[in-house]
Parts: structure tokens; sequence; C-alpha cells
């Protein structure tokens, strides 16, 4: 998992939906492993407090390496 990839998928998230005031639920985000998804979901609960982003999908496409 590369966390670096993890938290700016996380701080974009944010963004799109703090600042451009797009939707959660028109945000979606498809992680490559399980890993990855593991870790924007943390990402997104620890920094991003999740119950503000709750709307927003999360999910991997299921290749492990």
């Amino acid at each position: 998992c590369n966390v670096m990839e993890a938290l700016f998928t996380a701080e974009l998230c944010k963004y799109i939906v703090t600042k451009c005031k797009v939707p959660e639920s028109a945000v979606g985000i498809i992680a490559p492993y399980a890993k990855q998804k593991s870790e924007v979901l943390k990402l997104l609960k620890v920094r991003y407090e999740l119950k503000e982003l709750k709307g927003v999908g999360v999910e991997d496409v299921g290749v492990e390496g």
C-alpha cells in the first residue's frame, strides 16, 4: 500500500466535496488493492471524520500482487 497515494486520494476527496461542493454520493474511489482501500478509509475516518464524508464510496478492484 502506498500511503502517499492514499493520503493524496483522501485529501482530493475532501477538497472535491468541501470546496467544489460535489455531493458525497457523486464521489467514488476505486483502489487497485484491498490494503489501499483500507488506508483510504482509515484516512477519511481519522483525518476528515468520515461522518462528513459518509456518502463517499470506496471500493477495490480485487487485484493482489
